[in-house]
């Protein structure tokens, strides 16, 4: 999957040098999300466990991305619209982070299970 990301950051620039960051969690994730199942990424970046979260989730799954950042959520956005247009993956949402919740803990009821993919930088 192609991913349009910034050179100047850290993970920007290792997602086009190498093609991927933290190959750790990319893995533990593909081990983890089955066909059909609601992936959460909070604090997607440019969409690369997003990225990987849909395809494993396939087309009857969902996944849905928050990037508070709103430079690096515009190009979160363009790389959702590409796959989507591209590739026979799972819907992608990037919305508010508390409407997604609700929306999905009413679509679940009471069997609201999905797999989270926190993903925060903490600036202290």
């Amino acid at each position: 999957m192609k991913i349009n990301a910034c050179p100047r950051d850290r993970i920007g620039s290792s997602i086009l040098k190498t093609g991927t960051y933290d190959t750790v969690l990319l893995e533990s994730l593909s081990r983890l999300i089955n066909p059909g199942e609601i992936g959460l990424d909070i604090g997607a970046n440019h969409g690369l466990m997003t990225s990987l979260m849909a395809k494993s989730s396939g087309p009857k799954g969902e996944v849905i991305a928050f990037e508070a950042h709103p430079e690096i959520f515009s190009t979160l956005k363009e790389n959702a619209s590409d796959w989507r247009e591209e590739l026979s993956i799972s819907k992608i949402k990037t919305e508010n982070l508390v409407q997604i919740i609700e929306e999905i803990k009413r679509k679940r009821s009471k069997n609201f299970d999905c797999k989270l993919s926190f993903l925060f930088l903490l600036n202290i």
